[in-house]
């Protein structure tokens, strides 16, 4: 076995043979534990960026997904004070105080997926769900005050409001107020909400 991959039995091992999983696979730089019910897949990028990843994937379903601890942290409601605050692990001890932290999360909240638990795990996929549509809500908020931003400058009114319409329920007050004016500056058939 590898460094990293001993790290991994060293710090998850216990935890892996409590809950029915064994070392199904592993290289210089990621080690794979299965059980009946899920994989777990622990990763290091050691050349680059230095990351750690921890994916964990219900078996025997069609999900297709690797969840990440922050996934599970987030779902389990973890509290912050107890996750990690970064992934990047220049060294072996790094690596194993990152793992160690890891271990400790899915051995205290990560019980009920680790046993394959359905609402445990609908609440993960349910958490994911939500982090997308929040992504996709903040992405289009970017992109409106920018380009609404260029409309004000311009003080094209109508493009101002027609952008901001469209993510009025995510502006702050300043946008709100320009939205506002930009409505009022518009003739009365259009600038009715």
């Amino acid at each position: 076995m590898s460094e990293f991959s001993d790290i991994v039995e060293q710090t998850f091992g216990d935890l892996a043979r409590l809950q029915g999983f064994e070392m199904v696979e592993h290289g210089r730089t990621s080690a794979t534990f299965r059980s009946q019910v899920c994989e777990i897949t622990f990763s290091h990028d050691d050349q680059r960026s230095f990351e750690v990843f921890v994916g964990i994937r219900l078996l025997n379903r069609d999900l297709g997904l690797d969840f990440s601890i922050d996934e599970i942290a987030r779902a389990t409601s973890v509290p912050m004070e107890l996750r990690p605050q970064g992934y990047a692990a220049q060294g072996s001890e790094q690596a194993r105080k990152l793992l160690e932290r890891v271990t400790s999360i899915l051995s205290i909240y990560g019980q009920p997926l680790l046993r394959g638990d359905s609402e445990a795990w609908a609440s993960l996929i349910r958490q994911r769900d939500s982090d997308c549509i929040r992504y996709e809500e903040e992405t289009s908020l970017r992109q409106s005050l920018q380009r609404a931003d260029e409309a004000w400058k311009a003080r094209d009114y109508a493009k101002v409001a027609a952008l901001l319409r469209t993510v009025r329920h995510l502006l702050g007050k300043s946008d709100l107020a320009k939205l506002d004016y930009s409505e009022k500056q518009l003739p009365s058939p259009q600038n009715r909400h």
